[in-house]
């Protein structure tokens, strides 16, 4: 595979995913304050006995109650092919890594993060030394000063990814297993829509972490493509 052809591969795949991530984080901005409204009417309820004064027969929060199921499905969608996205963009930046230079080893490649980033615990202490390796082979420019300072943005980045990833999955799979008439308690459903904002927050901040870390190293491909080119 042509450099050139592979870097068009790549600014699609990180094309595709901003769009998947803009919808998920677009859906969950909507949905987040109405997780939190949610359970403030229910400590209404539990303290008061009725939600008259809260507003909850308005307008605005009949129709994010109808949509607000539809709304979670859409996440899920856009969030499985946002994944999808990622993990081509990152089998391909690896594949880069190999077409600069054909005799470097890689000890984590697209196959190895896309297995772990679904194994507990390992994904946030493997996957960021993934990155961070990715992201080391890929910004090595051996034309580069050697007093340049050393990239101290990339490892906040991978450990943030691992750590929110680890976090969203635990939110996320303990939500799953919850039973929809929980929610409808009270008392224990006010913590289930504290627990549902906390993940879509979680999952916002995973998705700029995710998007920083992209135009990061898709800023050094272009850029070791280029002198590439001129040499």
């Amino acid at each position: 595979m042509q450099l050139d052809t592979l870097l068009t591969q790549l600014r699609w795949l990180r094309l595709s995913w901003l769009v998947a991530a803009v919808i998920t984080g677009g859906l969950y901005m909507l949905l987040v304050p109405f997780y939190l409204y949610t359970a403030w009417v229910q400590y209404v309820v539990v303290a008061t006995g009725a939600a008259a004064y809260t507003g909850v027969n308005g307008w605005l929060v009949q129709i994010m109650a109808a949509w607000a199921g539809p709304m979670d499905s859409g996440i899920v969608v856009f969030q499985v092919l946002g994944l999808v996205f990622w993990f081509g963009w990152l089998w391909l930046s690896c594949r880069f890594v190999a077409l600069l230079a054909p005799g470097e080893k890689m000890r984590f490649g697209g196959f190895s993060m896309t297995i772990l980033w679904f194994a507990p615990v390992l994904n946030m202490l493997l996957v960021p030394l993934g990155l961070m390796e990715l992201a080391h082979a890929t910004t090595k420019d051996p034309q580069a000063l050697p007093d340049a300072e050393p990239e101290r943005d990339i490892p906040v980045l991978a450990w943030s990814i691992g750590i929110l990833n680890l976090l969203g999955d635990g939110l996320f799979f303990y939500l799953a297993q919850t039973s929809s008439e929980s929610y409808e308690n009270p008392v224990y459903g006010q913590n289930l829509m504290h627990i549902a904002a906390a993940s879509g927050i979680v999952t916002l901040l995973l998705l700029l972490a995710m998007d920083a870390y992209i135009r990061r190293i898709a800023e050094a491909q272009e850029i070791r493509a280029a002198r590439l080119h001129l040499n």
